[in-house]
């Protein structure tokens, strides 16, 4: 028990140590490979007689946001998700 609590303060050290980047030199490396994402989007449900309603979302009471039968409309008006992304690599893809 002694050990650990001797021990892992030093792994602690020795790892922290080790890092030889600030934050800013990291991000001025990495930055070209960061993105954003952004996606509009809305659910669309097919009836059985062939219409469709559109809605952007689900309030926190249930309610549908946004519900039409105009494509139009809710085209007009879609949820929107962001978030970032990155590149790993510079892979090519086949086509």
């Amino acid at each position: 028990m002694k050990t650990s609590r001797i021990l892992l303060p030093l792994f602690l050290l020795l790892v922290l140590a080790g890092c030889k980047k600030d934050p800013q030199e990291i991000f001025n490396e990495e930055k070209s490979g960061v993105v954003l994402i952004c996606n509009e989007f809305y659910y669309d449900v097919a009836l059985a007689d062939g219409e469709h309603l559109y809605f952007a979302g689900i309030d926190d009471d249930g309610s549908l946001q946004g519900l039409t039968a105009d494509l139009n409309e809710i085209k007009k008006a879609p949820s929107v998700l962001n978030g970032t992304g990155f590149f790993i690599d510079n892979i090519t893809f086949l086509k």
